[in-house]
């Protein structure tokens, strides 16, 4: 249904219809499941160079990447 340019990373998608992925500015991003409609994005110091998870504590959703830049180790 919709395309968006992305990273190298891959996608995950959510219960909420969200789905969380990296893009090709070191942003991990948050898209509308539905639409691919953008809604948040946080800047990183590095390309998002895996799938972003997501998991709930207490009630709180939490969302994770791995952001490393090409050829170097963590």
């Amino acid at each position: 249904k919709w395309e968006t340019p992305g990273g190298r990373s891959g996608l995950v998608s959510t219960a909420g219809n969200l789905v969380f992925t990296g893009d090709n500015s070191a942003n991990l991003v948050a898209l509308t499941a539905t639409t691919g409609d953008p809604l948040w994005h946080s800047k990183l110091t590095a390309p998002v160079s895996n799938g972003p998870i997501s998991y709930e504590v207490d009630g709180q959703q939490y969302v994770g990447a791995r952001a490393t830049r090409s050829g170097r180790s963590p």
